[in-house]
């Protein structure tokens, strides 16, 4: 379980570290969505979703699924991330 709150930034990224033991998706429960901000920014998908509470978001480590999450602006943002192997 993670929590981002104001000025916590990630930048943009890819989940996977480019290795065999990288994960391979990464599954992100939204557990609350009382807050500003916090948006994720797929950018070569030209796509931004913030989930609502109890919302699941499934995507692949690897490129061209980089994404970055957008800065909150006010409240916590409450997740859980679950990253899935191959093996």
């Amino acid at each position: 379980v993670t929590k981002a709150y104001p000025g916590k930034h990630s930048g943009p990224h890819t989940d996977s570290h480019g290795d065999s033991n990288s994960p391979y998706i990464t599954i992100i429960i939204a557990l609350n969505d009382n807050y500003g901000g916090g948006e994720m920014v797929f950018e070569k998908q030209s796509l931004t979703l913030k989930a609502d509470a109890g919302s699941v978001l499934i995507y692949p480590c690897i490129e061209p699924y980089s994404h970055t999450p957008n800065l909150i602006t006010s409240g916590s943002k409450i997740s859980c991330i679950i990253f899935g192997f191959k093996e």
